[in-house]
């Protein structure tokens, strides 16, 4: 038996940007089962540089122990291990107590549609990946795949504020007393006619 923990220490609450992926800091545990060193290799670092934790199994039998033991937040398997076939080992983990734990098969063997297909509706991985993986591939079907690592949401975006109205012209008003007087000539001049008008600008 060959278990290996590696936890990068809490980095919550800070980002890590890495392959042009910004990757939240998580204490989210991922655990890994792969025999081959190349293999654990282009998987563990990136995602250790994100911030994960860490388990890893190196056959088909311990990497079930500790899926059942540790129950992470995420399985990458590769298809072809020792002691037991990865396929087998993923439908054990999804006809297990912790079914909803997302596991992607990552293999180096079995490449092709015929055994993504076989895969995903036979033994129901969640993802399907052929080797090599490029660290922007892995980093974004892990964050896809866990809950907490869903992108912010765009902030809303702010209403835009009318144009300012332009001031209404000012205009020259007359006097009042002119005004009063213009009004009192006219009703004289439909009251009285002409003459009475005529009075009134003699008397003004």
């Amino acid at each position: 038996m060959f278990v290996v923990v590696l936890s990068p220490g809490d980095g919550q609450g800070t980002l890590s940007c890495l392959f042009g992926l910004c990757m939240p800091q998580t204490t989210c545990k991922i655990l890994i089962i792969d025999y081959e060193p190349r293999g654990i290799k282009q998987m563990y670092e990136p995602l250790k540089a994100a911030g994960y934790e860490i388990l890893l199994a190196k056959d088909g039998v311990t990497g079930f122990e500790i899926f059942m033991k540790e129950d992470p937040d995420l399985v990458l398997i590769e298809a072809m291990l020792p002691k037991r076939h990865g396929f087998e080992v993923c439908l054990d983990m999804k006809r297990s107590e912790h079914s909803a734990t997302p596991v992607v098969i990552v293999t180096s063997v079995y490449k092709g549609r015929k055994y993504r297909t076989q895969a995903i509706h036979q033994y129901r991985c969640d993802e399907y990946l052929e080797k090599p993986v490029a660290p922007e591939k892995l980093l974004e079907t892990v964050g896809r795949l866990l809950p907490d690592q869903a992108a912010p949401a765009a902030p809303a975006e702010r209403p835009t504020p009318p144009p300012p109205t332009a001031p209404e012209p000012v205009v020259d008003q007359p006097p009042m007393d002119s005004v009063e007087e213009e009004i009192s000539n006219r009703l004289n001049d439909i009251l009285f006619g002409s003459e009475a008008s005529d009075d009134s600008k003699r008397s003004a």
